[in-house]
Parts: C-alpha cells; structure tokens; sequence
C-alpha cells in the first residue's frame, strides 16, 4: 500500500534511496565525419572501440554533489548498481540530477549527459519508481536505468528547518535603523556578509542603500551551509591602518523560510572582539557581560532563494571546489535544455509520467531566472554594475568590464578568447525575428552561444588542443589559491560518498 501511494503531504519529510543500475547505449556524439570501412556495425566491435568513454555517474541533491560511482573503463553498456539513501527534508521541493562524466587525462571531464529528477513529479503517483531515463545536454548519448524509494518518517519540522543548505541571500531595499539607534552610527557605512559572500552599503538620508548611480536597492550574497552560519552586519570606521568594527548585529539564517520575504529586526551591539566572535559562532547571544551594550535596532527585508547561482561562482572558482563547479555545470545545462520548465518531461520512460505543480511554476521561474549561470559574474554591491543589460556607457562600466574580459581569458584561454575576439568583431546582440545571418551574424550566434557549444565539444571546442589548453589554463589560475591557501586555516569539508 505504501509503495503503491504517493508520498505523505502531512509527513513530508524522510528519506530518499536511489540506486543507478546501468546504462545501455552509452556512446559519444561523432562531430567529425569518419571515414567508411568494411565493418563497423558490429556490435561487439563497437562496445570495444577506442573512442568509448570511460564513464562514472554523480549523484547532485538540492544542487550538492553527494555521490559518485566508480568508473568503468571503455564500455557502451556500463553496469553501476551502486546508491545511497539521505535524509531528505521536505520531498515537494527537492530536486536530484543524476549527471554522468567521461573521465579523461589533461582534459575537464566532459558531461556525456545528465537526468533531471524533481521529486515532486517522480513521486506524483507512486512511492516507489523505476524506469529509464535519455541522457541529454552533453557530449553523448544514452539510457540509463534508476530506481528511487521514499519513506516517509513520523516528523512534522518548522517551515524554516525544510530548507536548502545552498542558496542566495537577497537584501530587499535600503537596511533601516530602528529603536533609536545611535545617530553616529547612522553616518557610517555598514558591510553585510555571509560565508560565502559580502556586500557594502553606504549612509543616504538616515538608511544604508548602494553606492550613488546603481539602479536598484536589491543585493544579493552566496551562501552555504546555510544552517550552520550566520549573516553579519558591521558597522565600520574608516582609520589609519585596518579599519574598525564599531557594532555589529546578527541574523542567524536557520530563521529564514525558503522563497519568502521577511522583514526581521536585529540588535545593534556594541562590543570587544571577543563578543563579536561569540556572537558569530552562538545563535542565541544576547549580550555576553557587562561589556556589551545594546545601541538599537537595524530594520532589514530579506528573501532567501534556495540553490546555486551565479554568485556562487567567485567560491566555485577556487581549486578545491571542483564539486561545486560542475554542479554549476549541470545547473547551466538544465537551463539550456530547459528540462526547468513545468511542461512534461519527455525524458522519462516509465509510467510514472506527470504533469508540474501549477502552483509553483512562478517561482521555479523566477528561480531558475536568477539563478542561470551567465558568462558573467553578477556584479556585487561594493562594485559598480558591468552595464551589460542597461546600456551605460561610463567609463567606470566599461573598464570594470574590461577587466572582467581579461581575467576571463586567464582563467579560461579559449573561452576567454572566444568571448573577446567576438565582441571586437561582432558587437552587439541579432535580432529575434531577423532569420538572416550573414558572417557577422554568425559570430555573434557564437558568441552568445558559445558556453553551451564548448560543453558539447562544438565549434573550437572539437579538437583535443584546445580542450588540453583551457583545462591547463585553469589548473594554472587555482594554483594561485593551492600556494596563497598553504598556511590559511579553513574548515574542513565533508566529501563525496564513493562506493569505496
């Protein structure tokens, strides 16, 4: 009976068994032509050809890379039968992509293609599936075969303790004192920061808002760890040497709903170094001696948006954040493919097949919308915005972008390359409804697109060099963060389960 029903609305929470058994079919998309022979056909020839890839699958939940197979070596028909089993918090909003990898040597392990599994619409009917899924959005081609069992436990949790473990913070509008606050503080500017990311805002008419000149109000910062962390606010002093924290206050995020906006007062402490690290490691400070005194209130609007986006992608960037990285990858595929949409999944081959809720489809929208994962980094508050959406043409906008540009082709020299080359000689953007293209034309299609055509190895991305240089490239810009990190003490993280 429990197998045959749909998971529990009243009990949403419990845990998730998936298991990858084995992929039939796998094989890599031919870009070049090859040249006819008298075989070729033959099946057990082709299982054992040069060019099959050395496949492995990864297991992403609520965009955190969990698990990953062994790798088995030049097959077409690939057996894994290997899994694991999580605590999963609420079943209705999670979401599993099961992403399978060619490994290669001096090369970034290719996407071969990845399945995209909302639990919402695998668990509509049933608690329990199997069925075959199409690789799509990478280099190859395949079917593999997945099985997913949930269980539901006894456990009613508060809506802010069923949320995501990554996600981006939004400030909405200008940070407001409250309760008194002391007008020197109200002349000073203020940094916000998780641990992930920070931002700055800046005294104007009694509340803290952007630097002058940025259109909007609204900031966002990275986060991780969600549950574990805090946001910081301080207010700080500019001097002679090392700037000084004058107050702080504190917003632990384990208070935040998922996708909801929340207007929360904090107090306004002032006090020594040593109660400001306790207040960043205890949720519930409230002034540690006599040391410590109360100055007011700040009012602040925020929303957290559950998942990875593009301002998670200076922590990404760094070299022992390989995981995280490709999940980006995989994030920016879905989006690509548009596998995110609410209509049917026409991947999906078993029974279970179902329609989207309705009722979210508008914030999935704007989620997956803010979250695409763009050539660009999203600018951050204490930068000045690229200009690239609003047409500003100051000389500000333009240098910053520039930079952006140069640091791209360091990072990665093809891609980076490619981005320069075609602004310099196709300029802006084609017109929708203009079918023509000319050579301008095309170089600009492939300037646009030429983040989802270097994942499927098209365009320059087909041949080996320049595959071998970008993967160079960007082992020699994370080396700089392997030598500065050497005596930098950092927490340690959890790993991937493997099947060793």
């Amino acid at each position: 009976m429990i197998v045959s029903a749909p998971p529990s609305e009243e009990f949403v929470s419990g845990v998730l068994s998936i298991q990858i058994h084995n992929i039939t079919g796998l094989e890599l998309q031919k870009l070049q032509k090859q040249d006819k022979g008298d075989g070729g056909d033959d099946e057990e020839e082709a299982e054992r050809a040069d060019d099959m890839p050395d496949s492995y699958c990864t297991i992403i939940l609520n965009h955190k890379k969990i698990f990953k197979t062994r790798t088995k070596p030049k097959n077409s028909k690939p057996f894994f039968n290997a899994g694991t089993e999580r605590f999963i918090r609420d079943w209705r909003n999670t979401e599993v992509i099961v992403s399978v990898r060619d490994a290669r040597e001096r090369e970034d392990d290719p996407l071969i293609g990845l399945v995209y599994l909302p639990l919402s619409k695998v668990f509509e009917k049933r608690s329990q599936v199997m069925g075959s899924y199409f690789l799509v959005g990478g280099i190859g081609y395949g079917k593999v075969r997945i099985s997913m069992v949930w269980r539901s436990v006894e456990l009613k949790l508060p809506p802010q303790i069923r949320g995501w473990d990554y996600g981006t913070l939004q400030i909405r509008g200008p940070v407001k004192p409250k309760g008194g606050l002391d007008n020197g503080l109200t002349n000073h500017r203020i940094k916000i920061r998780t641990n992930t990311g920070r931002v700055k805002l800046y005294p104007d008419g009694g509340v803290w808002r952007k630097k002058a000149g940025q259109n909007s109000d609204e900031t966002f910062m990275a986060v991780r760890k969600r549950y574990s962390s805090a946001m910081i606010v301080e207010f700080r002093s500019s001097s002679i040497g090392p700037d000084k924290t004058l107050a702080f206050a504190v917003l632990w995020l384990h208070e935040l709903k998922d996708e909801e906006d929340e207007t929360k007062c904090l107090k306004v402490w002032k006090g020594n170094k040593e109660s400001f690290r306790k207040a960043q490691t205890c949720c519930e400070f409230n002034g540690s001696g006599d040391k410590d005194e109360l100055l007011g209130e700040i009012e602040v609007t925020v929303r957290f948006w559950r998942g990875l986006s593009g301002y998670h992608k200076s922590f990404a960037a760094k070299s022992k954040n390989k995981d995280m990285r490709d999940v980006m990858e995989c994030l920016d595929t879905i989006t690509d493919e548009g596998l995110g949409d609410d209509n049917d999944d026409e991947n999906d081959t078993t029974d279970d097949e179902v329609d989207s809720d309705d009722d979210n489809s508008d914030i999935r929208r704007k989620r997956l919308r803010m979250h695409t994962n763009d050539d660009s980094t999203p600018p951050s508050s204490d930068s000045e915005d690229d200009g690239r959406g609003s047409g500003s043409s100051s000389s500000a906008n333009l240098s910053l972008s520039d930079f952006k540009k140069v640091k791209n082709i360091f990072r990665n020299p093809v891609d980076g390359l490619t981005e320069a080359t075609t602004s310099v000689l196709a300029p802006g953007h084609n017109d929708p409804d203009d079918g023509s293209r000319g050579p301008r034309g095309q170089l600009r299609d492939y300037k646009d697109h030429h983040k989802q055509l270097h994942r499927k190895h098209r365009g320059i991305m087909q041949w080996r060099a320049a595959r071998e240089a970008n993967h160079l490239g960007g082992k020699l810009t994370r080396l700089k963060g392997n030598i500065s990190g050497i005596f930098h003490h950092d927490e340690k993280e959890s790993g991937v389960e493997t099947e060793i």
